[in-house]
């Protein structure tokens, strides 16, 4: 009887150590994963500080950091914000309105010797219809 007791007693310590074991390693992990997630955090901060971007940028992606336990992907986050800033500018720049100075002046010639076929037709000489032309060309 004395044996069960004893036995008993040592079931009941070893329950009772692998219970504390257990609770131990959980808050060690809990610590691990608290200290990797600060320093994670940290060096995100530090990257988004240093990058060039608006604030407004700079706060989306702490936001989408903001429960990382690692760093991993923030310098992509970064040039992926740049890169998405850089195409809304140039969005906002006008393209493809108006003829360039080449286009103009392909159309100024193209219209000059219409004008002087078109005076030559009319019986004037080589001579004054090359000056009619740029006269009507030049709008005067």
């Amino acid at each position: 009887m004395e044996m069960e007791q004893k036995i008993s007693e040592l079931e009941g310590q070893i329950e009772s150590l692998t219970t504390e074991r257990d609770q131990l390693k959980e808050a060690t992990e809990q610590a691990e994963r608290a200290q990797k997630k600060a320093e994670a955090q940290a060096t995100v901060k530090e990257a988004v500080d240093k990058a060039e971007l608006p604030d407004a940028a700079k706060e989306r992606i702490l936001d989408s950091f903001k429960d990382a336990e690692s760093a991993d992907g923030i310098e992509e986050a970064i040039k992926s914000e740049v890169d998405y800033i850089a195409k809304l500018s140039e969005a906002g720049k006008v393209k493809g309105f108006g003829q360039t100075q080449a286009d103009s002046d392909k159309d100024k010639k193209a219209l000059k010797e219409s004008f002087k076929k078109s005076y030559i037709a009319q019986g004037e000489t080589e001579e004054n219809a090359e000056k009619l032309a740029e006269s009507a060309v030049s709008g005067r």
